[in-house]
């Protein structure tokens, strides 16, 4: 969100074998997009609503996650961010 208007994209990995002439694909997301999906829209409510600007990252559907430093992960502490 910038200056009070929404958009969105989704960058999907599962499309990367399907993408031609190797060029990676970013499909938009619409507002349907946003309000359809509960843990974007709650995000959106919570976070961007009131806001002028402000940023979201949803990882959905991940393979896996690495962790180097030898501690464990904090998903709380992902979430809040």
């Amino acid at each position: 969100k910038k200056n009070a208007c929404v958009t969105g994209y989704d960058y999907d990995l599962d499309n990367f074998n399907n993408v031609e002439n190797g060029k990676w694909s970013v499909g938009i997301i619409e507002d349907d997009d946003i309000t359809d999906n509960p843990i974007l829209s709650s995000l959106f409510n919570e976070h961007l609503e009131q806001s002028d600007s402000g940023t979201i990252v949803l990882w959905e559907i991940l393979d896996r996650i690495e962790e180097r430093s030898g501690q464990p992960l904090d998903f709380q502490l992902m979430y809040s961010h």
